[in-house]
């Protein structure tokens, strides 16, 4: 039997990155003591890049013009901007096996398949996360 989803969703538009984040702590918040549903947050941000726990600042030159925010996430450095479509899950994994590497491969194989409809191929790299 399909999973289904139960939860909400909403659209942002374009949003600051340190606005949509603590929109993800609250949330967040309220996922955990049962407040709100499984939620999916979609929007866009203005030019900027994330650089999580694992910095490696040779892996990006920045000149000044875009905002650089360390963050608390694993990973490296993650560029967002105008125009590129961001999804945040606010999940809650006790009710999926507390899984996240389930979680994240079931998300990237709903975008292969979603893309897939529109006749766009992509795939996964295996050393990396994302479609």
């Amino acid at each position: 039997m399909p999973h289904r989803f139960y939860g909400w969703t909403k659209y942002l538009g374009e949003r600051s990155y340190n606005s949509a984040l603590e929109l993800q702590r609250q949330l967040v918040r309220y996922r955990l003591n049962g407040s709100v549903r499984d939620t999916f947050l979609y929007l866009t941000h203005p030019d900027i890049i994330t650089v999580g726990r694992d910095d490696d600042e040779a892996m990006y030159q920045n000149s000044g013009q875009v905002e650089v925010v360390k963050i608390s996430r694993g990973g490296n450095v993650t560029y967002h901007g105008p125009g590129q479509l961001v999804i945040y899950p606010i999940i809650d994994l006790r009710r999926r096996g507390r899984d996240l590497r389930l979680f994240i491969r079931n998300l990237e194989e709903g975008v292969i398949r979603a893309l897939a409809h529109y006749d766009l191929k992509c795939n996964r790299h295996p050393d990396h996360i994302g479609v």
